[in-house]
């Protein structure tokens, strides 16, 4: 061995000598370098598409913690704006980060908070801790898209959405994109109207999302059933929802009439 290099003359199979003019040398600190290279590679953050290179927003860090330090692999948090205050004070001027944080699981589950630090690190931890705490249950119309059409309104800042069918998409502005993947929402259609402030977005787009009516509530409010004309069923008419009163007598007879939607009758088994 000279400085890391292994001599490869030296290195026999059974009978057969190796020829150095084949058989190049081995550094051993160029595989370590190469190693590290590709360790910090995998370790960094990647982000969604529309969010540029260089700035926090869109990128994935990680999964929040408990207090005892305890990782919820479950849920995953997304960055949606990063900046840094300057306050004035009377010593002189102070540096904070500011981090508005996603936290979801893909499954419903989700909330946001803010976090401040003297660092980007600091601000970021306390950011998706904090939004852990106050999570929010999302419905979702088949597990892909919401219930329906919504108008939503937080100060300046005006959010519709549309109702998409499934392999639609997300047509979205980019902070409702990482909202709706960590929600788990697929298909969704939306146009911002007015202010397009981050925070703004994001409280208007959680409003919204929890402001919804479900199939079943609209039918315990109306006191009627609910029944779609869907392609994927031939445009026959399928009840997806059935009156508190009523489910008992109703379920089984629109069952047998094979009118009766699957979720339906899962609950009721």
């Amino acid at each position: 061995l000279d400085n890391g290099q292994l001599d490869m003359k030296q290195v026999q199979e059974g009978d057969k000598e190796w020829d150095d003019e084949n058989v190049g040398v081995v550094d051993t600190k160029d595989i370590e370098t190469e190693s590290r290279y590709f360790r910090r590679l995998s370790e960094k953050f990647w982000s969604f598409k529309g969010w540029t290179g260089r700035s926090w927003g869109g990128r994935y860090v990680g999964c929040p913690e408990l207090p005892d330090g305890t990782p919820l692999t479950e849920f995953r948090s997304t960055v949606i704006e990063m900046k840094r205050v300057v306050n004035q004070t009377k010593g002189g001027k102070k540096r904070t980060v500011s981090c508005l944080v996603v936290v979801g699981n893909g499954n419903g589950a989700a909330g946001f908070a803010v976090g401040k630090g003297n660092d980007v690190r600091t601000a970021i931890r306390k950011a998706k801790n904090t939004a852990v705490k106050y999570l929010q249950v999302i419905p979702r119309c088949d597990g892909h898209t919401i219930y329906h059409d919504i108008t939503t309104k937080y100060c300046k800042t005006r959010i519709l959405m549309k109702k998409g069918v499934p392999g639609d998409g997300l047509h979205c502005q980019r902070a409702i994109t990482a909202v709706c993947d960590l929600v788990g929402i697929q298909d969704l259609r939306t146009k911002i109207i007015g202010s397009t402030n981050p925070l703004n977005i994001v409280r208007a787009t959680f409003q919204g999302f929890s402001s919804q009516e479900t199939h079943q509530d609209l039918a315990n409010r109306t006191g009627k059933f609910l029944v779609e004309y869907r392609k994927e069923c031939g445009f026959r008419p399928v009840v997806v929802a059935v009156p508190e009163g009523k489910q008992g007598t109703a379920i089984p007879m629109l069952k047998a009439l094979q009118m009766l939607h699957p979720s339906l009758d899962k609950n009721n088994r």
